[in-house]
Parts: structure tokens; sequence; C-alpha cells
């Protein structure tokens, strides 16, 4: 893990000033306005990514897909953007009522807590007694920052 350390830090850092940048700008917009045009400009720069760097057709790959994987595929979009609608309503209704990182850090939490949960029961993965404390631990934290 520590070969990327570096790349752990600049996510990092830009995953923390991301939410700063939305609370400003959900001051200004509705947050399904705010949205659009943020996912707006990521699309065009991520197109942009695509089409100079990506060395396959992705629409022929996407083509070429059976229908069960063209189906996952497309439950990942709607996952995907089900994830972000519910992400930028639950700022627009928490970032007033408490403060951005008490809603961020909840957030972190609780997808640690389930990521755990599907790794466990899904993937299979086998867990030591310290990863479980730490879901523990998780779980306290958040019944102490969310005031239960």
């Amino acid at each position: 893990m520590l070969d990327n350390i570096l790349l752990y830090v600049i996510t990092g850092i830009l995953g923390a000033i991301t939410p700063l940048i939305d609370k400003v700008n959900l001051q200004k917009f509705r947050w399904f306005d705010y949205i659009f045009i943020r996912e707006f400009i990521f699309i065009i720069g991520y197109g942009l990514i695509v089409y100079f760097f990506s060395k396959e057709n992705l629409f022929k790959k996407i083509t070429g897909l059976n229908l069960n994987a063209k189906t996952i595929l497309l439950l990942g979009g709607v996952v995907s953007l089900i994830y972000h609608v519910l992400l930028f309503h639950i700022f627009e209704q928490d970032f007033e009522k408490e403060g951005m990182s008490k809603v961020v850090i909840t957030l972190m939490m609780t997808t640690v807590i389930f990521s755990f949960l599907i790794d466990k029961f899904y993937i299979g993965t086998k867990f030591n007694w310290l990863n479980y404390l730490g879901i523990v631990f998780l779980l306290l934290g958040i019944i102490l920052l969310k005031g239960f």
C-alpha cells in the first residue's frame, strides 16, 4: 500500500477539497442543477481522456459484450447515478445543519462498513480480529458523530 502513498495523499486532499467546493456551489444552485453542471464538466473531461488515451474502440467493445455484461454495465451506471443524486441531496440537507466534516466523515465511514460487508459476505475475503474491531469503532464513530 505504501507504494502508492502519494496517490492516496493527493486523492485524500482532493476528496477533502471537493465537498468544500460543493458546499459553496450549493449555495448558488439547487442540488440537481449543480450535479448536472459538475457531471457535465466531468464527462467532457473524461471523454477527452478516453478519446486521446484509449487504445481500443470503446463503442465496438461495448457492442461486442453479451447481454449479461451489458446489463451489468448499465446497472453500474444506474447505481452511480442514484449514488450521486443521494450524495448531493444529503449535502444540501445536512451541510446547513451540520459541519461539512461531520457529513463527509459519516458518508466515508458508512461506505467503509458496507464495503467491508460486501467484501466479507459476497467476495469472501478473510479478515482478522483487528479488522472487525475497526468496524466496531467505525460504528461507534457514527453514533458519536450523529449523536443518536
